[in-house]
Formats: structure tokens, C-alpha cells, sequence
């Protein structure tokens, strides 16, 4: 599957390892109509997805469990939270 996230195209490969998930995962910065618009894509698929932090955070999973997020919030916004 090729998804394209602004200029960015990513491939999303099925492996053959099983792997649990774990609290690892890639962060992309998005405007909150690419969070709305993706996360619309994700249900009309039925594929799994988790909204975090008020719908300011969406998490999906590859077919490997690899932990993909997209948010809206600041990097000054960021560094708060982890405070």
C-alpha cells in the first residue's frame, strides 16, 4: 500500500515477523485537516486507529505493528507535556 502525507509518499510493507507492540513509534507533524482528513481514510478502510490527546493525536499501526502518529500540536506544545 503507497500512502502519500503532503509531498511524502511512504510504502507500507507486510512482513513476515510477528512483533508486539510497544510504545515506539514515528511522529509527523500534520494541520489538523490532514489529521481529520486520514483519520476519515482510516475508518472508511475499518483499519485500526486510536485518537489521543483531545483528537489532536491520531495513532495507526502497519501490518507489522509498526506505531505511526500524526499531531497537530507545536513542538513548543510538545516540550510541555513531556515537562
Amino acid at each position: 500500500m503507497f500512502v502519500k502525507l503532503g509531498d511524502t509518499w511512504f510504502a507500507l510493507i507486510q512482513g513476515d515477523a510477528e512483533r508486539a507492540r510497544t510504545g515506539d513509534h514515528i511522529a509527523f507533524k500534520v494541520s489538523k485537516e490532514t489529521l481529520e482528513a486520514t483519520a476519515q481514510k482510516l475508518e472508511a478502510l475499518q483499519l485500526e486507529h486510536i485518537r489521543a490527546r483531545s483528537s489532536s493525536s491520531l495513532y495507526f499501526f502497519d501490518y507489522d505493528n509498526h506505531v505511526f502518529e500524526l499531531d497537530t500540536a507545536t513542538l513548543e506544545e510538545e516540550l510541555k507535556t513531556e515537562a
